[in-house]
């Protein structure tokens, strides 16, 4: 059983990696990045799955709910 997990970055930082989310932004825009500053940072794990799964789904107003109880404004995402 894992106990302890690390992370080790290329920038030379590293930590605890208790808690870490790994998600692909290949394809994200610098507006999807900038919802980030709009959540808490407990929050951001759930918003970068819930942008992920967002931007591979055709029906993207099912995700209107999970943004808004994120508390990321409409401007960000409605109309996208």
């Amino acid at each position: 059983m894992i106990e302890s997990l690390s992370y080790f970055a290329m920038d030379g930082n590293y930590g605890d990696a208790s808690g870490i989310t790994i998600i692909d932004t290949t394809g994200w825009t610098s507006e999807d990045f900038e919802m980030f500053d709009e959540v808490s940072d407990g929050d951001r794990p759930l918003l970068a799955r819930t942008i992920s799964e967002w931007k591979s789904d055709d029906d993207k107003e099912k995700y209107h709910a999970y943004f808004e109880k994120l508390g990321v404004p409409d401007h960000c995402y409605k109309d996208s």
